[in-house]
């Protein structure tokens, strides 16, 4: 598995810097539509956008036109005009020994457009999540962090959210490869409350309360077992827009839960979240988006694979070829690509995106970008299931193609699979 981003190997190539995030305005990672075609990675050139990523102390950047004119002096090269700096840039940037690979950069109007060798990186990624399965994603390398929170006596559904928050953020950091322990050189303090004292050693992270839609207050009188029915009274009865078949009631109440954690992960921490009351927006929103949403696309992926394992049982297809004797790097359409790139692919960084240690030391949270991944990746998944058939007739001339996107669902079905155990959701095997 690869250790950092293609983009952020990129912006350490270009400034120097191996302690560098791709949460900036330098770079942009490009989800794939139609009109970006070429465009995997956008760069900007102005280096005003580089400033925070260059030490105060390097005067050098000042002194340069775009970031690959300061990239071409930091290799003691003073060459003039974009077009020959761009040309003698790409030199360099294409000898790098990285495992994904650069396919070409071309210049933009104020960018530059990296269009990466997409046969490469479809084969390395699909292979590292069949390979590492449960542990895709997973690190080894971190050290160690603490993370408290504190009650709210007055609302039971926002310490609920608090301990959402604390639950996810410690499985993102054991994956991650931390260690959670009391005296750790991170401490976190989740807290509802602005002012007050806290322990030595703890940053403040200042969380928002649940309140109720219709007061636009901090919701008092509901407590989780009480919404917690009501999310799986609105489960049941949501039957008309996505069936729920033949569901046992212990399997309703891990949907509900599953709503519930959506809810309440998919807001930024500092930021107050509403309960959802009983209404008929409510039930299709209920039916139709986070958590049943992700449950059922990944139920559907399950189904898919499951059948092709009873078509192979009853001799209707082969078994699944030796992944060396599939043609991978095939899975190349718009679709296909999308998913892979910024989902199969992007998912272990991800990871990394939730949790925030500054330069200074300070900590932040980012929970809900692990929520954001998951629903958009469902959309995408639905556009792609809706036009492209994976399981075939079983002609010999369309079992490769079979193969290709066997594996790719294996893939996904392990991202999402470790995605949901971070949110301490476990799967539902039919919707």
């Amino acid at each position: 598995m690869n250790d950092k981003h293609i983009a952020e190997y990129l912006i350490e190539e270009l400034i120097n810097n191996k302690n560098t995030s791709i949460k900036t305005k330098a770079v942009k990672i490009v989800e794939q539509k139609s009109n970006f075609k070429n465009k995997d990675i956008v760069i900007n050139l102005n280096p005003l956008a580089w400033r925070s990523l260059i030490d105060r102390d390097d005067k050098l950047l000042d002194k340069s036109t775009n970031i690959l004119d300061y990239y071409l002096k930091k290799q003691s090269l003073n060459i003039s005009g974009l077009e020959n700096q761009y040309t003698e840039a790409l030199k360099w940037i294409k000898t790098e020994k990285w495992e994904i690979k650069i396919e070409n950069l071309t210049l933009g109007n104020g960018e530059i457009y990296v269009k990466l060798n997409k046969s490469c990186l479809i084969n390395s990624v699909i292979r590292d999540a069949i390979k590492l399965n449960e542990f895709y994603g997973k690190r080894t390398d971190g050290g160690n962090f603490f993370i408290k929170i504190n009650e709210d006596t007055e609302s039971s559904l926002t310490t609920t959210r608090l301990r959402l928050l604390k639950n996810t953020c410690e499985n993102v950091l054991k994956a991650l490869g931390y260690a959670i322990e009391e005296n750790a050189e991170h401490k976190l303090f989740l807290t509802t409350k602005s002012q007050g004292k806290i322990e030595n050693g703890f940053d403040r992270c200042l969380c928002g309360v649940v309140k109720n839609p219709v007061s636009n207050a901090k919701e008092t009188g509901l407590s989780y077992s009480q919404y917690l029915e009501q999310k799986i009274k609105l489960v049941r009865e949501a039957n008309d827009s996505r069936p729920v078949d033949e569901i046992e009631d212990q399997q309703l109440e891990m949907i509900a839960q599953a709503v519930i954690t959506f809810e309440f992960m998919s807001v930024k921490p500092s930021h107050p979240c509403f309960i959802k009351v009983d209404s008929d927006a409510d039930k299709a929103g209920t039916c139709n988006r986070g958590g049943t949403f992700v449950l059922y696309n990944l139920a559907r992926i399950t189904k898919i694979l499951n059948k092709f394992q009873y078509e192979v049982d009853s001799g209707k297809y082969p078994e699944l070829w030796d992944i060396d004797k599939v043609d991978l790097h095939l899975l190349d359409s718009e679709e296909e690509w999308n998913l892979i790139y910024n989902y199969i692919y992007d998912y272990p960084f991800i990871l990394k995106r939730i949790i925030e240690i500054e330069a200074n030391g300070h900590c932040k949270i980012h929970p809900q970008l692990l929520s954001a991944f998951l629903l958009n990746l469902c959309q995408k998944f639905s556009n792609y299931y809706r036009r492209c058939r994976i399981l075939t007739d079983g002609r010999s001339q369309l079992l490769q193609e079979m193969m290709r996107r066997i594996y790719l669902l294996k893939a996904l079905q392990i991202v999402f699979t470790n995605a949901l155990e971070i949110l301490n959701i476990t799967p539902i095997s039919r919707m």
